[in-house]
C-alpha cells in the first residue's frame, strides 16, 4: 500500500502534491506550506517545466489563486473528493498559490 500523509486545513482541505509522483510534495516542489483556513504555498518549476498538475482533498470544489502564474483545469470529483489542476508557469520559477 501507498498513502500519502498530510495536515488538512481547518475548511477540509488538504494539498497532496504532485500528480503521479512518488514524493508529490517534496521540497524541490513545495518550498512553504501554510495550513490554516486556507493553504498558502510556493511551488516551485524546474526551468523546463511550463505546466505542473496537482491534486488534493477537499469536501467541495475549491478555490485556487495562482499569483505569478495561472490556474487551468481545475477539476473536482464529488465521489472521492479529490481534485486536479493545471499551474501554468509565471515570469518566474516559483508561484505562490493560495487554495480555500
Amino acid at each position: 500500500s501507498y498513502y500519502i500523509v498530510v495536515p488538512v486545513s481547518t475548511n477540509g482541505i488538504a494539498l497532496l502534491g504532485d500528480q503521479n509522483k512518488f514524493v508529490s510534495l517534496g521540497k524541490k516542489r513545495v518550498s512553504n506550506l501554510e495550513i490554516n483556513d486556507t493553504i498558502k504555498t510556493s511551488i516551485i518549476f524546474t526551468k523546463e517545466e511550463k505546466v505542473i498538475t496537482l491534486f488534493g482533498y477537499a469536501k467541495q470544489l475549491p478555490k485556487i489563486l495562482a499569483k505569478n502564474g495561472s490556474v487551468k483545469d481545475l477539476s473536482y470529483n464529488k465521489e472521492s473528493k479529490l481534485f486536479t489542476v493545471t499551474i501554468i508557469k509565471g515570469k518566474t520559477n516559483q508561484d505562490n498559490l493560495v487554495i480555500n
